[in-house]
């Protein structure tokens, strides 16, 4: 798709920037989840840290679930079989990266000793892995 000599769709240029849009947005909204946990935001705020705590919790889950939305969306809007078959194979190694890390970490040493980066970590390994796979097998197919 991003590699394919300038031959991107608009289709496919949307596609990218909404998925990247909703990336960023996770990123932000975890960051700022984690500056809340810390303390920095929550010290000033004692009866109703709880509950704000849990929102702030919530809030990275909005839009990771849009781009999750994203993709069967794409999927189905896609009129080449061929690159529609790049893209769902690249985002099935997407997902069995960060599942076969956490399984082994999950063995190795119980519960995760960074817990509360994990998710974001779940999320970057699947993005980094699903833009390399489909690198990669558009390469191989040129």
């Amino acid at each position: 798709m991003l590699f394919c000599k300038n031959k991107v769709s608009p289709l496919q240029r949307r596609f990218v920037t909404l998925f990247g849009v909703t990336l960023l947005a996770t990123a932000l909204l975890f960051m700022l989840n984690v500056y809340f946990r810390e303390g920095r935001l929550g010290s000033s705020l004692h009866s109703s840290s709880q509950t704000l705590s849990h929102i702030f919790s919530m809030l990275p889950v909005i839009p990771f679930l849009g781009m999750m939305l994203l993709i069967p969306r794409y999927l189905g809007q896609e009129k080449d079989e061929f690159v529609r078959t790049l893209v769902l194979r690249a985002l099935l190694f997407g997902f069995a990266v960060p599942m076969v890390i956490d399984t082994v970490i999950g063995f190795l040493w119980g519960p995760a000793p960074l817990a509360y980066a994990m998710p974001m970590m779940n999320v970057d390994l699947f993005c980094v892995t699903a833009l390399f796979v489909l690198a990669y097998q558009v390469r191989r197919y040129q």
